[in-house]
């Protein structure tokens, strides 16, 4: 079972990029920043700065601090190595802040809090933007998913270590959006209040926050457009934290099964859509039919599991049992399971049922379950609406026999012609 243990092939300290499926430790910034390059940092940063440790400390070095714990080792792109949003970020302040101090006169120290600031959270949004975070527990099952407007993982007391799960590259536009509110969640209050006290430099301040497109003329983006231009400063790198990746015994299966769903659909190799196909996308998501999808997954990699194994993985990857219900492993999931009335008007591909009432022709009931649309379909565009799913607004319970269990009221969705 050589793809199942792909998850664990890079040793420590490698340059590693993420695969689905891992699971990583939420560290603390001591962890994240125990390199002594990171020590040598945060010396030139005090420098620039010139203030006493106590002003330095309250302002700066919370922030780094804060910053670390907020991004964990969140890839600066999708495609990017772990760790590279801290790293990237963080050299960007310091760099900045350099070319700010020796090319422009004597700036103020709140100037040069406000540039370091806006340089190093520039690209905050992608905490949001470009995956979802999943909080998991030691088996790895999803506790929660995280929020960052609501504080960093550090403050997650139900789960110790995390998952991503890649967003569709459509979020992204929101970037600029998300970034204002982020960095005021970083910053904390009081150094986010000492810049906006001063109007002029906080107008400032916004400019160098979304300097991407060059916009303004203020002296903070003067400095960013000239280091853009010219490069240099005083470091050519920083560390990227040491990552281990941790074990999930209780998803094991039901994370390589989503890396094979949206592969699959991404190149076509499971088909959407079709009467016979055992992928829609609904208007409430992405139908995935049990236990058909999850049997084709388990025979054609000889899984060690059945297929109803795997179901339950997918609710503990998806987080069902941290969601409440009777059955913690069953009935939340069950609740997002929804029963189809199947109407198959192909030739080729009408099956055994029970005759449609108002259609007269053969139909089936079909189980499954649904997913979010956005993190099944991510570098490509999904499909218009199946032609063979609409939603009821009858509510009804839908039940899998397998296990004996009664969902909470939910949607009828009907297959049609």
């Amino acid at each position: 079972m050589v793809m199942f243990n792909r998850l664990r092939e890079k040793p420590l300290n490698s340059v590693q990029r993420y695969r689905i499926g891992q699971r990583l430790p939420i560290r603390t910034a001591n962890a994240l920043l125990n390199d002594k390059r990171y020590a040598f940092y945060i010396e030139q940063v005090k420098r620039l700065t010139q203030l006493p440790n106590e002003h330095f400390e309250h302002f700066y070095l919370a922030f780094i601090e804060r910053f670390a714990e907020f991004v964990q080792v969140i890839p600066e792109t999708r495609d990017a190595p772990l760790g590279t949003l801290l790293s990237s970020g963080l050299l960007r302040g310091l760099n900045t802040l350099d070319v700010f101090v020796t090319q422009f006169g004597d700036p103020t120290p709140l100037e040069r809090y406000a540039l370091f600031t806006a340089c190093v959270l520039r690209d905050i949004g992608r905490v949001i933007t470009q995956q979802k975070i999943f909080i998991t527990g030691e088996t790895g099952i999803t506790v929660k998913h995280w929020q960052p407007f609501c504080g960093p993982m550090t403050e997650e007391i139900e789960g110790d270590s995390f998952k991503i799960i890649p967003l569709s590259t459509t979020f992204e536009r929101l970037n600029r959006s998300v970034r204002l509110t982020l960095a005021r969640q970083v910053m904390g209050e009081n150094g986010f209040l000492a810049i906006a006290s001063d109007l002029r430099l906080f107008m400032e301040w916004l400019e160098a926050l979304e300097e991407e497109d060059e916009d303004g003329n203020g002296r903070l983006v003067c400095a960013i457009k000239l280091y853009r231009r010219e490069g240099g400063g005083l470091m050519d790198g920083l560390p990227l934290a040491a990552i281990e990746i941790l074990d999930s015994p209780d998803t094991e299966h039901a994370d390589v099964f989503y890396t094979w769903l949206i592969t699959g659909l991404e190149d076509g190799s499971i088909k959407t859509n079709t009467s016979d196909s055992l992928v829609h996308l609904t208007e409430l998501g992405v139908f995935v039919e049990m236990p058909g999808i999850f049997k084709q997954f388990t025979d054609l990699y000889n899984v060690p599991v059945n297929q109803f194994v795997l179901f339950t993985q997918i609710g503990n990857l998806l987080g069902v049992p941290a969601q409440g219900g009777d059955d913690h492993h069953h009935t939340q999931l069950f609740g997002k399971q929804k029963q189809l009335l199947s109407d198959y008007p192909d030739a080729n591909g009408i099956k055994s049922g029970l005759p449609g009432l108002l259609t007269g022709k053969q139909s089936v009931l079909r189980e499954g379950v649904l997913l979010d649309v956005n993190t099944v379909f991510i570098n490509k565009s999904p499909p218009d609406i199946t032609p063979y799913i609409k939603t009821s607004a009858k509510s009804s319970y839908a039940s899998l026999s397998q296990y004996n269990q009664v969902t909470k009221p939910n949607h009828t969705l009907r297959i049609r012609g």
